[in-house]
């Protein structure tokens, strides 16, 4: 969850509120993602020192009225994110009476951004995802591509060809892909420049 993450390991409040968003993403307790963390980086803080700068944090925000992006989702989503983990909670927030939904990069969806998009597609006619599993970047902050290959889905197409990378290009890259746990063959073809 953590290594490379960029943040400063100076502060344990940035570290603490770095876990907790990913708690908070992931729609898990916050103990168990502080566990993991603190199983593989020794610099994590204590969880009781954890759990207390994330109260203050919750306290303040609370006290001036304020939310953070992650609030918002999750009360658009109908969740209300506790240490303990998610709980049910009222949705706030209009569905725009939208008839068709476009989403692209699907493959850095967390489960919480899969629950608002549940929720925003809900009542459309027609609903197009796109993604490309072996492009997720976003796991260290609780992404994963299986929301979307997980997504009730009527139709399923797959891109043929590729538009951007040559023979030789696209060639190393499922070379290099062919060594994941989760690599399949997608044969896809090509593009016809060099």
């Amino acid at each position: 969850i953590i290594p490379d993450s960029g943040f400063a390991w100076d502060s344990p409040a940035r570290v603490s509120l770095w876990l907790w968003g990913t708690a908070r993403q992931k729609l898990l307790s916050f103990e168990s993602v502080w566990r993991h963390a603190h199983a593989i980086d020794h610099r994590v803080p204590e969880l009781d020192r954890c759990s207390e700068l994330i109260k203050r944090y919750e306290i303040a925000k609370s006290a001036s009225g304020r939310r953070d992006f992650t609030d918002l989702l999750s009360r658009f989503a109908g969740i209300n994110c506790t240490l303990t983990g998610p709980e049910p909670a009222y949705a706030f927030g209009d569905v725009p009476n939208v008839p068709v939904w476009i989403g692209d990069e699907m493959q850095d969806m967390s489960a919480l951004l899969a629950k608002v998009m549940h929720r925003l597609t809900d009542q459309a006619k027609w609903v197009y995802l796109a993604s490309d599993p072996f492009q997720a970047v976003y796991g260290w902050a609780g992404c994963t591509p299986e929301y979307f290959m997980n997504w009730p889905a009527q139709k399923t197409k797959q891109m043929p060809k590729s538009h951007r990378c040559p023979a030789d290009i696209l060639a190393q890259g499922e070379r290099i892909l062919s060594r994941c746990s989760n690599y399949w063959d997608r044969k896809v073809a090509p593009a016809d420049h060099d």
